[in-house]
């Protein structure tokens, strides 16, 4: 998978706000879709195809954390 590259220059403050507001949202909803998945498990589902969903979206925004921490960085 190819990455982004990161600019040099400062990301502009709004962009930066907006990402971690982004990434706050999205830890909320990888914690519900763990309880939901807890759940599911304790009901006798098969929960197989959503932890692969769930490993998915962790990765996701692992790698959108790190970049956005370079970003943090680069901006000083």
């Amino acid at each position: 998978m190819e990455r982004a590259t990161i600019p040099k220059h400062p990301a502009p403050i709004d962009y930066i706000v907006e990402a971690h507001r982004h990434v706050l949202v999205e830890r909320a909803v990888l914690v519900r879709q763990r309880n939901l998945i807890a759940e599911m498990k304790a009901n006798g589902g098969d929960a197989k195809r959503a932890e692969y969903v769930l490993a998915a979206c962790e990765l996701s925004l692992q790698e959108f954390e790190n970049d956005l921490k370079r970003l943090t960085r680069v901006r000083g």
